[in-house]
């Protein structure tokens, strides 16, 4: 480096001779890789027929993802994937 322009902006950033490494994280604080998951019904809700759905992921992931839905059901979103159905019991 050669100058420092905007030191201003941080506590302490100084220009000298010695040599550091610095590893950059681009990933917003608190949320490491985000993954947003969501879920769709699949059509109606009919008594005496069983609810379809389909567990989405907003992207492709390396590793199989477990979801634990509010009933306590899991499902797996297998990796190389984006969705996995999901289907409840008929009621009626």
């Amino acid at each position: 480096l050669e100058s420092v322009s905007g030191a201003e902006q941080f506590e302490k950033l100084t220009l000298g001779q010695d040599e550091y490494t610095t590893t950059v994280t681009d990933q917003p604080t608190g949320e490491g890789d985000k993954i947003t998951v969501t879920i769709e019904s699949n059509g109606d809700v009919l008594e005496d027929a069983a609810p379809k759905f389909t567990v989405k992921v907003d992207q492709v992931l390396k590793q199989d993802l477990t979801v634990t839905l509010s009933n306590g059901d899991t499902v797996v979103i297998k990796a190389g994937t984006t969705e996995t159905p999901y289907e409840l019991k008929a009621q009626g």
